[in-house]
């Protein structure tokens, strides 16, 4: 409580000048919120805006994560090449869906869209990748796509022409 008797709550990370609000529920309609800033040379706060949920949300349609094509399932791929996962999904009606890639049960950040593309990859690169897809509705899990280090040493012969 501030020493006025407000309640207030701290949001952790919020240090941008416009506060997002996703996934917000029918419970959160009517919060209230408000900025205040201040530094050595004083404060200053914003007036309060009340935060309204639509009753009826848009994007409640449905949806299907495919499967992963063969050449996906298991790719092999050089030091210093690229790899490429894509998260092909079935919908139904007008589903809004949120991407997030996970290597080896990890989150990985920053990683949000519908096709991973690893570039230059290292051998911490190798392992199994998955895509979580969620909507206002559900959230699923991709099957496993593997990647692996291609070793074999790929020789070209070129023979030179016999003078004739």
């Amino acid at each position: 409580k501030e020493p006025n008797g407000e309640n207030f709550s701290i949001i952790l990370g919020a240090v941008q000048s416009t506060l997002s609000i996703y996934h917000a529920h029918a419970d959160d309609d009517g919060a209230t919120y408000k900025c205040r800033v201040w530094n050595s040379q004083g404060e200053c706060e914003t007036k309060e805006v009340t935060l309204s949920v639509e009753k009826e949300p848009r994007g409640e349609g449905d949806f299907n994560i495919l499967p992963p094509t063969e050449l996906q399932k298991e790719q092999r791929v050089r030091i210093g090449g690229t790899a490429i996962f894509s998260c092909e999904v079935d919908v139904q009606g007008d589903a809004v869906l949120d991407f997030q890639w996970f290597h080896d049960q990890e989150e990985i950040p920053g990683e949000t869209r519908k096709t991973l593309y690893l570039c230059d990859v290292t051998k911490e690169d190798t392992g199994r990748y998955r895509c979580r897809v969620t909507s206002c509705r559900k959230s699923n899990m991709s099957d496993v796509m593997k990647m692996e280090i291609d070793t074999q040493t790929l020789c070209v012969a070129i023979r030179k022409p016999q003078n004739r």
